[in-house]
């Protein structure tokens, strides 16, 4: 009777009651999150959400943090926590890790590569002792925290555009390289007014001193070692400023510190927050102050796409002309153009050769994108940029973009059964392009219990329209390895160029040991199941 109920309490806090069901998913809720340490303790941000993406270690919003091993970790909300291990061979994984599902039953919490093995499912409260970061999974020690939000039967990336606030911060604030710590702890300094520039107008690229004042509120002599300003732009750019020292404020006493600042782009930006370091710990202050930033003398004139129509397949080059309106030369280490693909991920394309210019003189420069373009839809252009002095600086907003067609495939769904001998995959395809798909090969990629890949492909297939859908089964045979089989992704062969397919889920499969008599030692029950985890990169070589 106990099981039955905790069984009970169990499917309440995953599916969520039915008036928040009902609601959908309250996008407020993330902003009263807590952060996963203790008060006084802050860590850097050493990778955003687009760095996740780019390299398909993330599904939802994430973010890396600088920590050492040992460091407790609570509960930044109240739910059912479900503590899990990833040993995908990978050259990274999330190593021990935990899922948190709130109580509304729509948003989930992974905190990864944490430094203790943990089993099992169990209901904790928000502040309550969950695990210690480590190096699990990871080349080095960190912490992996991501927020997914409930859309039907899957977690997904949450619309962050509908997030004002994540862990009770804006998305500005947690800036590469921006020292976090929790709101709401207590504070021995304090901000006597706002900061000041020393300089009332900076050109872009140039630093700024920016003045800090300072008042120990304590009886006691306060030494500490950091100070970091968090700046952001009316355009949302963030930026962090910060200066080391060893500064003693006595009880009482006032203390004004200049902080070197190099904003990346040109107008007002606006001073948001000031976190100090002592020998125990960071801690965060609301600030006030604002910057100036003057346009560089290094202007965009236009823009050209190097063929007109563009298709799945093609390299991206851009033609970009720029012009010195200042009256020196100006020197440049080269050019980028950053902006967004269909799928909402970060793409840039780049000049990486230094470009000299005369007082008034135009050039033309092709930028070219690494990857080809592999997604049908928009390709928006964005932000143009320029290296000087290993700074990136921002000159020029675009709303620009170049359409790319030709045909795309997608899964819509995939099911696993399991025969005697093998898996039968059955995946639906749907061609979402423009055009006809005449795909050489579609294939499907996992790994096997003792650690290696395994690959089937169904080919030659059948021609999709545009907007057709086609169920396909590939059939994996299944001889020898026992233990957990793992697809991991789809992905098709067309004109010799390999592009995948994400899976929506990524099923499993037990292979259990058969006894003499011939049944199995696996619970019939528990031999298929479905594991959801991050989309890994594809890595065979074409």
């Amino acid at each position: 009777m106990k099981r039955c109920g905790w069984l009970l309490l169990l499917l309440i806090g995953l599916m969520g009651g039915p008036s928040a069901r009902a609601q959908g998913p309250d996008y407020a809720l993330p902003g009263g999150f807590a952060l996963p340490w203790a008060c006084g303790q802050g860590y850097r941000v050493t990778w955003g959400p687009e760095d996740h993406w780019q390299h398909g270690k993330a599904t939802g919003i994430a973010y890396d943090f600088s920590m050492e091993t040992g460091i407790p970790l609570y509960a930044p909300i109240s739910g059912i926590a479900h503590f899990l291990r990833d040993d995908r061979p990978f050259e990274t994984n999330l190593g021990h890790y935990i899922e948190l599902v709130d109580d509304s039953g729509y948003w989930l919490i992974r905190l990864a590569h944490l430094r203790d093995e943990q089993q099992g499912t169990r209901y904790v409260q928000a502040g309550e002792l969950i695990g210690h970061s480590g190096a699990s999974g990871a080349s080095s020690a960190h912490l992996h925290l991501e927020l997914q939000v409930r859309e039907g039967d899957r977690w997904v990336r949450p619309e962050q555009d509908r997030l004002p606030y994540l862990f009770g911060l804006s998305r500005g604030d947690l800036a590469l390289g921006a020292l976090i710590t929790n709101l709401g702890c207590p504070a021995l300094l304090s901000l006597t007014d706002e900061i000041i520039p020393e300089q009332s107008f900076v050109q872009l690229g140039d630093r700024v001193d920016l003045a800090v004042p300072v008042l120990n509120d304590g009886l006691e002599p306060l030494r500490f070692d950091l100070l970091q300003v968090a700046l952001f732009s009316a355009g949302g750019d963030v930026a962090v400023a910060e200066a080391e020292g060893n500064w003693q404020v006595a009880g009482k006493g006032r203390l004004m510190i200049d902080v070197p600042a190099y904003l990346p782009a040109a107008g007002p930006w606006y001073v948001g927050r000031v976190t100090y370091r002592t020998e125990e710990g960071a801690t965060a202050l609301p600030a006030r102050g604002q910057v100036e930033v003057i346009p560089s003398p290094l202007r965009y004139v236009g823009l050209g796409v190097s063929r007109g129509a563009l298709t799945v397949g093609d390299s991206l080059r851009l033609y970009v002309w720029v012009e010195n309106q200042g009256a020196d030369e100006m020197q440049v280490d080269g050019l980028f153009l950053d902006g967004l693909r269909p799928d909402g991920a970060a793409w840039r394309a780049s000049l990486d050769e230094a470009l000299v210019l005369a007082p008034g003189e135009v050039q033309r420069v092709m930028l070219e994108s690494d990857a080809r373009l592999h997604q049908v839809g928009p390709w928006l252009l964005q932000r143009l940029g320029y290296h000087a002095e290993g700074r990136e600086l921002l000159f020029a907003n675009l709303d620009r973009q170049v359409a790319v067609g030709g045909p795309q495939l997608l899964v819509d769904s995939i099911d696993l059964f399991r025969s005697a001998d093998r898996a039968h995959v059955f995946v639906q395809v749907r061609n979402v392009g423009t055009e006809a798909a005449i795909p050489e090969a579609i294939e499907i990629w996992g790994w096997m219990p003792d650690g290696e890949a395994f690959v089937e492909r169904l080919q030659p297939v059948t021609m999709l329209e545009s907007g057709q859908t086609a169920m396909i089964q590939i059939d994996i045979p299944m001889h020898g390895a026992q233990g957990l089989w793992k697809l991991v992704e789809a992905g098709y062969w067309q004109d010799g160029v390999y592009y995948g397919m994400p899976l929506p889920v990524q099923p499993a499969v037990t292979v259990a040991p058969i006894l003499t008599n011939g049944l199995s030692l696996a619970d019939p029950e528990e031999t298929l199941h479905a594991l959801i985890f991050p989309r890994a990169d594809r890595p065979f070589p074409q």
